[in-house]
């Protein structure tokens, strides 16, 4: 009987202390969605200012233009790779937040174009 008791508390103690794990770890995903939102819009921001002044002249302004060398930007399939690649080389000058800002934009309206 003794053991029977032992193994229900401990699997009452088990499942206790997952449900509160799941828990805090369902709120913290959710405080993390929330402060995310502001700060990706703010890049997105950033990231389209940037690509107007530099890049826009020969992919328009959400990357419609078509190009000598194939499709325009908003439909080829790039892979982040790729496009990161591509923006280090061309905005040297920027900084790493302001490049990974210009990354996610040229990926947004990718993403948009597929729709």
């Amino acid at each position: 009987m003794k053991c029977s008791l032992t193994f229900y508390c401990v699997l009452l103690f088990a499942a206790l202390t997952l449900g509160v794990v799941a828990g805090c770890a369902q709120r913290s995903t959710a405080a993390k969605s929330l402060a995310v939102g502001p700060v990706q819009t703010a890049n997105l921001t950033i990231g389209k200012e940037l690509f107007v002044a530099r890049c826009a002249s020969c992919h328009d302004e959400n990357g419609a233009k078509p190009l000598r060398a194939g499709l325009p930007l908003a439909q080829r399939k790039l892979s982040r790779e790729v496009v990161t690649k591509a923006v280090q080389g061309r905005l040297k000058e920027k900084s790493q937040a302001e490049r990974d800002a210009v990354v996610e934009y040229i990926l947004s309206f990718q993403a948009s174009a597929k729709r």
